[in-house]
Parts: structure tokens; sequence; C-alpha cells
């Protein structure tokens, strides 16, 4: 669809330029280039799909029902919009539901100065024709009428000269601001809770009952559902810090088996001593034999006792091994159990529900404890409730309820005996 202000961007590209046989406008392209900037833009600050081509975005299927995606780089103009996901994720297909947004355009820049005007052709010789002969004169008296007037051909144009080079282009104009593009401007409960006056084209909110974006349609006055803008997914966070060590089991208890008997045998008598060698004669130092030694007598031999039974194995002490999972299908108000554990919201449940922390007078959790919310792909929104406590968006300080839609992960953290600080990704 062609902007306001300006042609179409097949026009303006067209064989032929629009306004003349010169180059296409400047404004004109700084217009469309504005306009697709603020669009890509528009979509990733509020976590749109972008392609740049139909083709690729036809290719990728693996988006959930009702997921939304932009088109905007594709040869075909028509391929270009914003388009919804039928089917579950890696099955069905694109529909294309409206075309893209337009952001306002920026001023144009100044002209770039004229080049300069090339040499002028050269004359062609001028026509000759012979003139017509006077006519007699007549006698005094009456004059005689004027002789008809020659008429000689006109001698033919010269050729136009050459056309003198094109002069330098001027500066770029400034970049006009960012287009105001897709702003969404909060949350409401339900589709009965949009304003009904007061819009601008391009407003938009995020429906709480449904998880879809609203966006005011200022040519028939009504909202128009665009589905969920869903990004591509994000870089996988840091590992969080280790929790707390669980406290040891106590130790299992078993009875020590009894000691078997000694096993007892009879020992060996000793040999008998070998006869001594006789003394050598006085003078040089005789040498005599050593008696041969006793042979050793035999080793006792005798069964050694069978050892007793092994003692039972005691029971195993409570460990921490992951987060321990609690799933919820409806409206829930926390209790002591749920400390250092995760409230976890399945897909088969696609109904909006309310878990709320108690107060610290009702429930009093130990100021450290940490609460994880789990909500699952396709299941229903959360709302994350304290009733008399405070509770405070980390990052932003802000108090009150929180909103936790499909796939979003939440923890909250106590850090006084009557305060919360909560944060996560797809909270609001």
């Amino acid at each position: 669809m062609p902007l306001a202000g300006t042609e179409s961007g097949a026009t303006i590209w067209a064989d032929g330029p629009s306004g003349s046989p010169a180059q296409p406008e400047k404004a004109q392209i700084r217009k469309w280039a504005t306009v697709i900037e603020t669009a890509i833009l528009a979509g990733l600050s509020n976590g749109g799909l972008i392609y740049d081509t139909k083709a690729n975005l036809d290719a990728d299927l693996a988006h959930a029902a009702n997921s939304s995606a932009w088109v905007v780089g594709d040869e075909t103009t028509a391929n270009n919009g914003i388009y919804r996901k039928s089917g579950a994720s890696g099955s069905g297909s694109w529909t294309r539901v409206s075309d893209l947004p337009e952001g306002p355009s920026g001023p144009a820049g100044a002209t770039g100065p004229s080049g300069p005007t090339g040499p002028s052709g050269a004359t062609g010789p001028t026509g000759i024709g012979a003139t017509g002969a006077t006519g007699p004169t007549g006698t005094t008296g009456p004059t005689g009428a004027t002789g008809p007037t020659g008429i000689g051909a006109t001698g033919a144009t010269g050729p136009t000269g050459p056309i003198g080079p094109t002069g330098p282009t001027g500066p770029t104009g400034a970049t006009g601001p960012q287009g105001a593009g897709l702003g969404v401007l909060g949350t409401v409960p339900t589709v009965g809770d949009l304003p009904a006056s007061g819009n601008t084209a391009g407003d938009a909110y995020k429906v709480a009952a449904d998880s879809n974006i609203y966006v005011w349609d200022g040519v028939n006055a009504e909202w128009d559902n665009i589905g969920p803008l869903e990004g591509p997914a994000g870089a996988t966070g840091p590992t969080g810090a280790t929790g707390p060590v669980g406290a040891t089991g106590p130790t299992g208890v078993g009875a020590t088996g009894a000691t078997g008997p000694t096993g007892i045998g009879a020992v060996g008598a000793t040999g008998a001593t070998g006869p001594i060698g006789p003394t050598g004669a006085t003078g040089p130092t005789g040498v005599g034999a050593a008696g041969a030694t006793g042979a050793t007598g035999p080793t006792g031999i005798g069964a050694t006792g069978a050892s007793g039974p092994t003692g039972p194995t005691g029971a195993t002490g409570p460990g921490t091994n992951g987060i321990p999972q609690t799933s919820k299908s409806a409206d829930y108000t926390l209790v002591l159990g749920d400390a250092q554990s995760q409230i976890f919201h399945p897909v088969g449940d696609t109904t909006a529900r309310t878990w709320t922390i108690p107060a610290n007078s009702s429930v009093a959790f130990p100021i450290g404890t940490a609460i994880t919310f789990v909500n699952e792909n396709g299941a229903g929104v959360i709302t994350i409730a304290i009733t008399t406590d405070t509770m405070r968006l980390a990052g932003a300080g802000t108090t009150g309820s929180r909103t936790l839609a499909a796939n979003g992960v939440a923890t909250a953290l106590k850090v006084t005996s009557t305060s919360w600080i909560i944060s996560g990704v797809g909270l609001t």
C-alpha cells in the first residue's frame, strides 16, 4: 500500500521514475527507509518474529498457535505484512492478517546544488528564400498594390548539443525522528476493557484473557486482534546460584553383627636343638662346622570363625536433588510447605489463574525463602498477587501484582518479614 503523502515503492523505483526522467526523489526514499526501520525496531522491541521473506516464514513452523510474525523485505510487495500462526508447533501454516504499521515521515533533506549547465548546441543555418519582385510604380495617383511577400523554406534546426555532466550529489538531509511504530501501552483483563475513545492509530494493548495484542485501526475505528507477539528464543541465561544444601539426614542405625568365635588350633612342638660343634685347638683359629639348626615344628592349623551377619542399612536422610514441583490448575494461595519449591501451571489448563502470597501474619515464611513460578507453553496467564505485605519488581522497584505469560519463569525472594522481590522472564 502507498504511504500517506508519497507514491508506492513500485512507482518510485519503476523503470522511468515517477516524477521526471531524472532520479527518484530522495525525500520519498527516506520516507520508505524510515518506515522499514521503524517496523523492524518496533517488532524487535515488542518481542516480534521478523523475517526477510515469506518463504523463510513458511519454512519456520516451530511456534505455537496464534503466534505473530512480520515479513518486511520480500521482493513481492503483497507478501510483506503481519502474519498469524495456525496449528500446533511444528505443523499448521501462517496467514497474513494486516499490513505493516506506518511511522511518521522525517523532515526532507536540503536540496543539493544544481549541476553546471551543459554547453548549447550549435545554431543551425538560417533558411534563405528569394525575395519577391517589387511591383511597378503606378502613375501618380493611387499607389499600386504591394507585390506579394516572397516565401522561402525555413532552415532545419541544428542538432541539440550534448548534455552537460551531472552536478555532484547534494549532502544527505538529517535523519527524521524514529517513527512511533507499534506501541504497547499496557495490559487489560479482557477485550471488553479496551478503551473505546481517545485512541490513536497504532495504539496497542495486551489482553490478559487470551494473551493477544490488539491494535487500534484508525480507519475503521476498531480494535484488531493481531495475536501474540513472540520474539525469537533468547540466549540461555546464566545458571542461577546454587540453593542452600538441605540438612543431612540422620545416620541409619543397624545392629552390629556378633563377632564370630576365634579359631583355635594346636601349636606345633618346637624342634630339637642341634648339637654344638667341638672347640678348636688353641693357636690358629680352629674352624669348625656350625651345628645344623633343628627343623621348625609345624604351624598349628585351626579353622577361622565365620563373620557375624551385617546389620540393616539405616533410612536415607532428605536430599537436595533439584527443586520440588507442585502442579496447580486453579486459583491458589501459597502455604508454608511451598518454600524452596516451584509452583507449575501445566499446558492443559488454558484458563487465567491467580496465585497469592499470603501476609506474614498469616503464613510466616522464613526470610530467604525462594519460590519459583513456572507457566508452561500454551497455558493460561498467571497473576502473581500478594495480600497486605509488599512485593517489588526487581530493577524497577514498582509494587503490586505481576502477570506471568506462557513460557514465563519468575522467582519471588522474601527479603524482610513483610516484603518480597520478584524477577523473571515473561513477567510484566
